[in-house]
């Protein structure tokens, strides 16, 4: 039986934004940023049951034994530091970290939605992604969510 814990508000309002916005047969992929033990992926995965879903976390606060042993008992979700590993990332949930973090993986997948914690998400940072194509489409106490202009480039 699946242990399923409650979700962070950040994590609910992802989850909220994503289902009022994503077409339930969604086929792209999606990346949880700061993973930790993977609950959000789960939750993601009954959402949006065609998409991709990766998780990714470099493990600094929990061990990826602890992850990888939660998981096998869960969602079964590999949950990796080596995000090499991914091929897209058509969107990039961010949670629980500066959204600078994510910059070399921004630059590198160009995601079509970021959605952050606005508490994370620092005037700098915001002007950067900017620079980088993306624009703020919605954004409350909660989450900010950035979409890239142009999505061929």
């Amino acid at each position: 039986e699946k242990n399923i814990t409650s979700l962070n508000p950040a994590n609910t309002a992802f989850l909220r934004f994503l289902g009022q916005h994503m077409a339930i047969d969604f086929s792209g992929s999606i990346v949880d940023f700061a993973t930790g033990f993977g609950n959000f992926l789960g939750y993601l995965q009954v959402l949006l049951p065609s998409a991709t879903i990766y998780g990714i976390d470099n493990f600094s606060q929990i061990h990826q034994t602890e992850v990888d042993a939660y998981q096998s008992k869960t969602f079964r979700f590999t949950v990796t530091d080596n995000y090499e590993l991914i091929m897209k990332s058509d969107v990039l949930c961010i949670g629980f970290v500066p959204i600078h973090y994510a910059f070399e993986f921004i630059r590198k997948f160009k995601p079509r939605l970021i959605l952050c914690e606005t508490v994370y998400t620092l005037n700098d940072d915001t002007f950067q992604l900017k620079s980088l194509g993306y624009d703020i489409i919605h954004s409350d106490a909660c989450i900010t969510v950035f979409e890239r202009k142009n999505q061929n480039a």
